[in-house]
């Protein structure tokens, strides 16, 4: 299966500004002349844009699926020209163009190819305008890597708040299997949702059986990907792989080898700490003893606008089920003990090895305690989203003025979960092990709360 943009050869651009590097047009063959027979050659009933009751833009036969999102034919040089389609872009903001074709297709419908030329128009008719070539062989199916390029990109577009144009040759089939592709990755529709959807928009499409098995299978991969707290856990290879296909534009570079999971918790913490003025103490419990009597208070469940009871683990619970949905709604949680055991879960329980050696318990601590920056030695010591939660655990103390002590004992029950095994802090050395590095800086009762986590 081919591409125009093959993303296995070094290239890591999404967007071709240009036509200009063009393969070389294709050798065709008995079954590419019957296409263009079976259309109608030069009278190609997939071109005509006046068989469209209500043509999107006047010239092509094209749809609006969504409110940014056109369906159409393929492009000519003429029919740019003759319907001043520049100008119509320009009005409706349609920034970028999305060619689902490979070079050199249906040589022989409509217009044609443009002379010189692999497609029926190329860059140089479309000033301004971002041309992208993203294709797979006609009536087939692109694999899942090609789809996840597709739909990242129209995501970014539409980011920006910007308009864009899909076709493939009569913007059915292809242009229909890529615009519901996009729509299981960017909402929770399933696969079945979003054919009748496209359908409902643009008759015809999405033409061919394998197109919707194609859309089935793409609908499981996302919504596997898509689970944070796994049953079973994933290696951390695994899953910035899926954080990487799920995220895009400038959110995917800033997310690179960080998990979004952890950067959403502990900066809301932050935002909590600011705005509701939480203490010390209760920011310290919500990481180490969530179920403590101090947080029964009335003032507590003000300060949460909690109404009626509701255990931490039931709406721990519900925040779990959320995010393996794909549904990020964490700025609705006002409970800073149901942010701090999220993130101490997904450490704990989603990554499938441990994080951290025991012979790193210290330096973390240390590392948490005392100046340290991101300098090339750290980076060496510690992988990326290992410093993101030291730093994170820092400017709780810098910023938010989280007393030594306590910032002490949640540092040392992110270790607990970033070893991974509870089990092994049960034993007394180990444990022993841990007090000995605090105990110079904790009282007797923090002393007690760090046994007690230790044994749990």
């Amino acid at each position: 299966m081919l591409c125009c943009m093959n993303r296995n050869k070094g290239s890591s651009k999404q967007v071709t500004p240009a036509l200009e590097n063009r393969t070389t047009t294709r050798n065709f063959d008995m079954r590419n002349k019957f296409f263009c027979l079976v259309c109608g050659g030069s009278s190609c009933r997939n071109e005509n844009w006046l068989i469209h009751p209500n043509p999107a833009l006047k010239g092509l036969n094209s749809s609006w699926v969504t409110e940014n999102i056109i369906a159409s034919q393929r492009l000519t040089t003429r029919i740019i020209k003759d319907f001043n389609l520049l100008e119509e872009f320009q009005k409706y903001n349609i920034t970028n163009v999305i060619n689902l074709q490979l070079p050199g297709e249906h040589p022989f419908c409509g217009d044609g190819l443009k002379p010189g030329e692999d497609f029926s128009y190329s860059q140089a008719d479309l000033p301004g305008i971002k041309v992208h070539n993203l294709g797979w062989l006609d009536m087939d199916i692109p694999t899942t890597s090609q789809m996840i390029t597709i739909v990242q990109l129209i995501s970014v577009i539409i980011s920006k708040k910007e308009k864009l144009i899909i076709h493939c040759h009569a913007g059915y089939g292809r242009t229909g299997t890529a615009i519901a592709a996009h729509l299981i990755y960017s909402t929770n529709m399933n696969d079945i949702d979003t054919i009748e959807f496209v359908r409902s928009k643009r008759k015809k499409s999405i033409q061919r059986r394998s197109q919707c098995n194609f859309l089935k299978k793409f609908y499981e991969y996302i919504t596997r990907i898509r689970v944070l707290y796994p049953i079973n856990p994933i290696s951390i290879h695994d899953f910035f792989a899926n954080q990487l296909a799920l995220t895009y534009g400038k959110e995917g570079v800033k997310l690179k080898g960080v998990p979004k999971i952890l950067i959403q918790l502990y900066s809301h913490i932050f935002e909590l700490v600011e705005t509701q003025k939480f203490t010390s103490e209760q920011i310290c419990l919500a990481f180490c003893d969530p179920d403590n009597a101090i947080f029964q208070s009335k003032e507590y469940k003000e300060l949460i606008d909690e109404k009626t009871d509701c255990s931490v683990d039931s709406k721990v619970f519900a925040r779990k089920e959320e995010l393996n949905s794909g549904i990020w709604r964490l700025q609705k949680e006002l409970d800073p003990r149901v942010l701090a055991q999220l993130a101490l879960l997904w450490i704990e329980e989603s990554v499938a090895e441990p994080i951290f050696d025991s012979n790193y318990i210290e330096e973390m601590i240390m590392g948490i305690d005392y100046k340290i920056e991101e300098t090339a030695d750290e980076i060496d010591y510690f992988d990326k989203y290992q410093l993101k939660i030291i730093h994170s655990l820092k400017k709780l103390k810098k910023i938010y003025q989280i007393s030594k002590e306590h910032l002490t004992l949640i540092g040392i029950r992110h270790v607990i979960a970033l070893q991974k095994s509870k089990q092994k802090y049960s034993h007394f050395f180990e444990g022993k092990k841990m007090l000995n590095i605090t105990e110079d800086i904790l009282d007797p009762a923090e002393v007690y709360l760090l046994r007690k986590i230790i044994s749990n």
